[in-house]
Formats: structure tokens, C-alpha cells, sequence
């Protein structure tokens, strides 16, 4: 009867030295591994569907990304062609023979 004692003190809850201790924080998964962790259907019209899901999703994440480089070269473009009116305009403002020569060779350069 002790023995029956026994195994049910050790089946009871934790002690509180093991209890007060943090759990273990998660690592986060790579992409792949998170896409193993979806629970894919076993028939095969299932499976076309879950194969477009991760197609889609894809293809929305090289859509964003497209999209923000274009952007950003945009705003390359934009900030070029700024910083070439600024140069025009300060080269059209020379009022001297010699600077006037001097702007439109820097002109034809730009060009």
C-alpha cells in the first residue's frame, strides 16, 4: 500500500523549484519551416488550393518588393532631375561673356 502512496505523490503537480522557472522563449522558424507547420490536406483538389495559397502569397511578397524599389528609384529620379534644373538655373543666371561660355560648355556637357 505504501508503494501505491508513492507513485501518486509523484504523479502530482511539479515542485515549486521547477515551477518558478521561466519557460524556454521560442527561435523563430524559417519561412520554409513555417510553411511545414500548416496542416496540408490529404485529397489532391485540397492540395491545388494550398499550393495557390503559398503561390499567392509568393507572389504578393515579390509584388511588394518590386513595388519598393521602384519607388525608390523614383525618388532617385526625381532627386537627379531636382539637382539638374538647380544646375540649368544657376548656369542661366551668369551674366559675364566668360561665364556665359563657361555655362553653356557645362550645358552641353550635362546633356
Amino acid at each position: 500500500m505504501s508503494d501505491s502512496m508513492e507513485i501518486s505523490q509523484e504523479s502530482q503537480a511539479p515542485s515549486t523549484e521547477t515551477s518558478n522557472q521561466l519557460p524556454p522563449i521560442p527561435l523563430p522558424l524559417s519561412r520554409h519551416l513555417q510553411y511545414l507547420s500548416v496542416k496540408i490536406p490529404q485529397n489532391s483538389k485540397d492540395n491545388i488550393g494550398v499550393e495557390n495559397f503559398f503561390l499567392l502569397k509568393e507572389l504578393a511578397e515579390i509584388t511588394a518588393t518590386r513595388q519598393r524599389r521602384e519607388r525608390a528609384w523614383y525618388a532617385r529620379i526625381l532627386i537627379c532631375i531636382t539637382v539638374i534644373s538647380y544646375i540649368k538655373s544657376t548656369l542661366a543666371a551668369f551674366e559675364d561673356e566668360i561665364e556665359k561660355e563657361e555655362a553653356a560648355a557645362f550645358k552641353a556637357y550635362l546633356e
